[in-house]
């Protein structure tokens, strides 16, 4: 029988990394600039979700190579653990992203310091985006549908604005050694 042969993670890598990872990181980070631009003229969820898909869909490609500095830190992949930055699914939270927006604290300056990962990113912002006029959690103190949604759109754009910022850090690395 043929003996199994290891693989050096770095080499592995080293191999994906300029034909595979930078042309699909860059990829994705385009798509997360132009919704970051969408959000920045939108008047309502709406006027953002197809950006979002588009994210959405370029992402998928990243989500199943999740090497390099996607990995969870720690890992055999070379893991830095950019990718629940961007994506933290399956640990998803609709009720602390409304319970967020609703009690104000998501415009707080700390905000990415407390919350967790299910707390932004882009499952949160389908959260914001494609939930609807009725809050899933938190006090919303009687808002009305406009109203919730111009929070909604507040809190979009700080999310999609990081999720850019995960993006260029996620394209740098990749770039990188």
């Amino acid at each position: 029988p043929k003996q199994a042969q290891s693989l050096d993670p770095s080499a592995y890598l080293a191999a994906i990394g300029p034909d595979v990872m930078v042309p699909a990181t860059r990829a994705f980070r385009d798509r997360s600039v132009e919704l970051a631009a969408a959000l920045a003229v939108a008047t309502e969820p709406a006027d953002a979700q197809a950006a979002f898909v588009e994210s959405m869909l370029q992402w998928q490609e990243l989500e199943v190579l999740q090497v390099g500095p996607a990995a969870a830190v720690g890992s055999p992949a070379g893991g830095e653990g950019l990718r629940d930055r961007i994506y933290s699914w399956p640990t998803v939270d609709p009720c602390a992203v409304d319970t967020f927006v609703a009690s104000g604290a998501a415009s707080d300056a700390t905000f990415f310091e407390e919350a967790l990962v299910d707390d932004y990113g882009l499952d949160a912002l389908e959260q914001l985006l494609f939930s609807g006029p009725d809050p899933v959690c938190g006090d919303w103190g009687g808002l009305s549908a406009a109203e919730v949604d111009a929070r909604r759109l507040a809190h979009a754009r700080l999310l999609a604005a990081d999720v850019t910022a995960a993006a260029n850090a996620l394209v740098v690395a990749w770039e990188g050694d």
